[in-house]
């Protein structure tokens, strides 16, 4: 299934409006779009002002459908008006997935790796188990592990769950360092890590739209 992750950052004083209009556009053409199979729109907790949206599709015929060109529209108009860069879709192959069943939940966190470009291969092999021990230890409710297609040194973790996820006390817990430090070799700097709240979703089959958080 293809995945799509895009970042949005909003000019100063513009992050109330970027929300709204992020909600608004996703409310009215996402349950529309087909073969969209799952949205998230997650906003960064502390600053506020960057926010991150995880689209799920069936298939590359629905990636190319009507339904997310008129949403890719809508959303570039939004960062024209709101945004501080203009963002654009990375497209990611999932190479993992931790799941209970998709439902809304209060927390959650991503970290982006940028593997040094030989070792991205490596990195491929080793994130998927090394994230589902921490799974295992957590108990996130879901986990994504992806690879960027055009950039296939840069992978994405995102995760879902009922309690706040904290980078720095995981970082310096033993389990935390023992877990990072497998990594350290492959990357070319250390992961960006979001604490995110979540405040919208969409899962097909699960509910007629959207979910504010």
């Amino acid at each position: 299934m293809p995945l799509f992750l895009r970042r949005y950052v909003a000019r100063e004083g513009r992050e109330g409006f970027l929300r709204h209009e992020l909600i608004r556009v996703h409310e009215e053409l996402v349950p529309k779009a087909i073969g969209l199979l799952e949205v998230s729109v997650y906003r960064e907790h502390v600053i506020g002002r960057e926010f991150l949206s995880l689209a799920i599709y069936d298939d590359d015929a629905s990636v190319a459908g009507p339904g997310r060109k008129a949403l890719l529209e809508e959303l570039d108009e939004i960062e024209r008006q709101h945004g501080e860069v203009s963002g654009v879709p990375v497209r990611l192959e999932s190479l993992y997935e931790y799941a209970s069943i998709p439902q809304p939940t209060r927390h959650s966190a991503a970290a982006v790796l940028d593997a040094r470009p030989e070792q991205a291969a490596a990195l491929r092999a080793r994130l998927p188990p090394t994230v589902a021990t921490v799974a295992e230890r957590l108990r996130p409710r879901r986990v994504i592990v992806a690879q960027g297609v055009e950039r296939p040194e840069q992978f994405v973790v995102v995760g879902d769950s009922e309690h706040p996820f904290d980078p720095d006390r995981y970082l310096t817990s033993g389990f935390g360092r023992r877990q990072t430090t497998l990594m350290e070799p492959f990357l070319v700097s250390p992961p960006r890590y979001y604490v995110l709240d979540p405040v919208w979703r969409y899962f097909r089959g699960f509910s007629a739209g959207g979910t504010r958080g």
